[in-house]
C-alpha cells in the first residue's frame, strides 16, 4: 500500500466521492482542507499521467510535516515554524472557507441550479465569470471543473460574501441571527476583512485592529460551528462519525 496515497475522509464524503479520479473531485475540496493533508495543491499534479510526480511530492510534504510535529515537541520554542500572524491567517481562512460552503449550502438547497442566477448579484456574476474565464485561458485543462456555486464561489472576493448574505438573509438567520442581528455582522465583518487586508498586503495591524479582529474571529467561528451542527445533524450518524481510509487515485 502506498501511504503517499492515502488520505483521511469520512464515510459520507467518501460514498460522494465514489470511484471518479483525483482531477474530478480534487478541485471540489478546499485548498486548506488539501494541504491539512499535505496533498499537493498543483492541479497538473492531479492527472493519471503526473502520478508519480504526486506521490513524490506528497512524500516530501507528509515528512516535512512529521519533522515539524517533532520539532514542536522540543523545549526550544524557536523550533515551532508557527507565529501569531500564520495562525491568525489559518483562522481568516477558514472563515473564509465556512462561509462559502454556507452559502453553497443554503442557496442550493433553497433554489437548487437557480441559486448562481437568483441570489448572486449581477455585477457580481460578471466579475466571477470574469475571473473564471482567466483562470481557463491559463489552466484550459481544468474547464468543467468550476461548474458548481461552490466551486464558482471560489472567484468572490471576500467582501463579496456579505453581500450574499444580506439578499438573502432569511436563509441564514439560525446561523448570524433575526435581521436584527445585521448590525453585529456588519460590525463583525469589517474587522475581519480590515485584518485579512492587512495580512495579505503584509501590513501590520495595531492593538486595535487584532482586538476587533479577535472578536469578530471568534463570532464568526461560533456562528459558522452552529452551520456545522446543523448540517452534521442532517446527515446520516453514521457518516460523520466514523472515518475511513481511502485510496485516493
Amino acid at each position: 500500500m502506498e501511504v503517499a496515497n492515502l488520505a483521511f475522509f469520512l464515510a459520507g464524503a467518501s460514498t460522494r466521492l465514489g470511484k471518479r479520479s483525483p482531477e474530478k473531485y480534487l478541485p471540489e475540496v478546499d485548498a486548506s482542507r488539501l494541504r491539512t493533508q499535505s496533498v499537493p495543491t498543483t492541479p497538473e499534479l492531479w492527472y493519471p499521467d503526473r502520478f508519480e510526480q504526486f506521490l513524490l511530492q506528497r512524500r516530501q510534504s507528509l515528512a516535512d510535516g512529521i519533522n515539524r510535529l517533532l520539532a514542536s515537541l522540543s523545549n526550544d520554542p524557536s523550533l515551532w515554524p508557527t507565529n501569531d500572524v500564520q495562525v491568525l491567517e489559518t483562522r481568516v481562512d477558514a472563515i473564509e472557507h465556512g462561509m462559502r460552503e454556507l452559502i453553497a449550502d443554503r442557496l442550493e438547497k433553497e433554489w437548487g441550479e437557480k441559486a448562481w442566477a437568483q441570489c448572486v448579484p449581477k455585477d457580481m456574476q460578471k466579475h466571477i465569470t470574469d475571473r473564471l474565464e482567466h483562470r481557463l485561458q491559463a489552466h484550459p485543462y481544468e474547464k468543467g471543473q468550476h461548474d458548481s456555486l461552490e466551486a464558482r464561489l471560489r472567484f468572490c472576493q471576500f467582501s463579496d460574501y456579505p453581500r450574499i448574505f444580506r439578499g438573502s438573509w432569511a436563509l441564514f438567520e439560525d446561523v448570524f441571527g433575526k435581521v436584527a442581528n445585521q448590525a453585529i455582522f456588519d460590525q463583525h465583518i469589517r474587522a475581519v476583512t480590515t485584518a485579512r487586508n492587512g495580512l495579505k498586503h503584509n501590513n501590520e495591524l495595531n492593538r486595535s485592529e487584532l482586538a476587533s479582529a479577535e472578536a469578530g474571529l471568534v463570532w464568526f467561528e461560533e456562528c459558522l460551528h452552529r452551520f456545522e451542527l446543523t448540517r452534521a445533524t442532517s446527515d446520516d450518524a453514521e457518516d460523520q462519525e466514523e472515518a475511513i481510509v481511502t485510496e485516493m487515485g
